[in-house]
């Protein structure tokens, strides 16, 4: 039997046109099925997660390894999505985590818009934070005086008496802090606006309400820990004029802004205060204040000026002060010059350049003068510029124009008035 007839059948069973198309398609499958799966988009495979174990409202990156990962992605964990799918490599990725995801074991998937490709189940474990380990050191109470500083006006009113100072709660049943508080007010005054100094003009100084710094006077007990022969708070030691740090904790409000993937999850917002200490007392000191007495005063001195000099000086002269923009009210004001004059010739100690002290004859003017002068009580007595005010001491009196110095000889004291101390 030939393999074509005449009547172009092969075999003289299969039309010659039919087997070729049969032969051609049979050929092109094989051809597409391979294209299919060339370019077909593979499916990413999760293979493991490092770490897989992390600790509640910790700033971690998950590393992903696995196959055919690709960017665009983006992850969940459990029903939240994660912060980022970063895509280093197909085979290495990188998985940001809330920071609110409560303790758990959760499964983690990839996703293509709204379509699941993989998922790995209970790829991450996140754990509860530990407590907090008590300290070993040993620990002391003391009382402290002074006042909380760069305090703003929404907390200016939080401090009150029995307000402790410790790690803030969280909702959700965290585990209470097991040390002690770190301090906690046992007295406190109302809170007081801080000053700035403000410049006017070339030399002109004043001194103005600070907008958002408060001092609130406050008595604390201190919970120190004893390293050496050191009290300390944190990294300072309990001494007069230390600044500590403390945390305080307030309920959160509606003004607080939560940060970043926290989601609002703590009922207290911890802010960190700054305390001045003053003065370090015993435990179980009294709980006062510490008052000052000022006074003003009106001095007799018996001055001793070049002639020069004098001849400048006249009532109404105010005394210059350390600083030199300090108020009126707090500098002495010369009320009257008397009139009769002594000129006497006295000598002069002077440092000449050959750092030999030489005596030099020159005229002075003796004469009478009053001052009024702001005073305070302290234990040497009334209180000038820290030099002491009383019969016989001696008295500067020093403007622009020219410094004078004598002696006083009369003293009154009047309109006592009393302030607490800052």
């Amino acid at each position: 039997m030939p393999l074509i007839d005449d009547q172009g059948r092969l075999f003289g069973k299969v039309n010659l046109i039919d087997a070729l198309v049969v032969l051609f398609v049979l050929g092109v499958i094989p051809l597409v099925y391979g294209a299919f799966l060339l370019f077909k988009t593979p499916v990413p495979v999760i293979d493991s997660l490092t770490p897989a174990q992390v600790v509640e409202k910790t700033e971690v990156a998950i590393r992903v390894e696995g196959h055919d990962l690709r960017p665009f992605l983006f992850a969940r964990i459990g029903d939240r999505e994660a912060r980022g799918f970063l895509v280093q490599t197909p085979r290495i990725g990188e998985i940001k985590l809330p920071l609110d995801m409560e303790p758990g074991t959760y499964d983690v998937a990839l996703f293509d818009q709204a379509q699941e490709l993989t998922r790995k189940a209970g790829a991450i474990t996140i754990l509860r934070t530990p407590p907090r380990p008590v300290s070993r050191l040993p620990r002391l109470d003391v009382q402290a005086l002074g006042h909380f500083v760069g305090i703003n006006d929404r907390s200016r009113t939080l401090f009150a008496v029995a307000t402790t100072f410790e790690p803030p709660r969280v909702e959700g049943g965290a585990a209470a802090p097991v040390e002690p508080p770190l301090g906690e007010v046992l007295a406190v005054r109302d809170p007081e606006r801080g000053t700035e100094r403000l410049r006017v003009g070339d030399n002109v100084f004043i001194n103005a309400p600070a907008t958002q710094d408060w001092h609130v006077p406050a008595i604390l007990r201190l919970n120190c820990a004893i390293t050496g022969n050191e009290c300390r708070i944190g990294d300072v030691a309990v001494a007069q004029r230390a600044v500590i740090t403390l945390p305080l904790n307030r309920a959160r409000t509606a003004e607080d802004v939560p940060p970043a993937g926290t989601a609002g999850a703590a009922a207290t917002v911890a802010e960190q205060v700054r305390f001045v200490i003053s003065e370090i007392r015993q435990p179980d000191a009294r709980l006062e204040f510490p008052t000052i007495r000022s006074a003003t005063a009106t001095v007799r001195v018996r001055f001793v000026a070049p002639p020069e000099v004098a001849d400048l000086m006249k009532a109404g002269d105010v005394d210059l002060l350390v600083p030199p923009a300090a108020p009126d009210g707090e500098r002495a004001v010369l009320t009257e010059v008397s009139s009769d004059r002594q000129v006497v010739t006295a000598t002069n100690q002077i440092d000449a350049v050959m750092r030999r002290n030489l005596g030099v004859q020159q005229q002075v003017t003796l004469f009478n003068g009053s001052v009024r002068v702001p005073v305070t009580f302290t234990p040497l007595g009334w209180t000038y510029k820290e030099r002491a005010v009383k019969v016989g001491a001696p008295f500067y009196f020093e403007t622009t124009a020219g410094g004078m110095a004598g002696w006083i000889v009369e003293l009154s004291v009047s309109r006592e008035t009393r302030r607490f101390a800052p």
